[in-house]
């Protein structure tokens, strides 16, 4: 199980094909984690901009895909004190 005190490193494999890449993460109040990154598995261009939930057991709860026909990221995530969470695209 994940916890944001967790001192250990944590390696998870999804079975994706392409360069994935995870730049970010915040823990939300149910426990979960939200990532961001830059994905070319299923992209709609050169690399798509990444949003991935997962559960503390590193399982994907959902993940969303954005993009354009160039290369798009996200880079960082801000987690405000409403439990929103915030990003922006390149």
């Amino acid at each position: 199980m994940i916890t944001a005190a967790d001192k250990s490193s944590v390696v998870k494999t999804w079975e994706e094909d392409q360069d994935d890449e995870l730049r970010d993460v915040v823990q939300i109040n149910n426990g979960q984690f939200i990532l961001a990154g830059t994905t070319e598995s299923g992209s709609k261009g050169k690399k798509d901009a990444w949003l991935v939930c997962i559960d503390e057991y590193g399982e994907i709860v959902w993940e969303e895909r954005y993009g354009t026909e160039g290369k798009d990221a996200f880079e960082t995530l801000v987690h405000d004190t409403q439990q929103d969470v915030i990003t922006g695209m390149s």
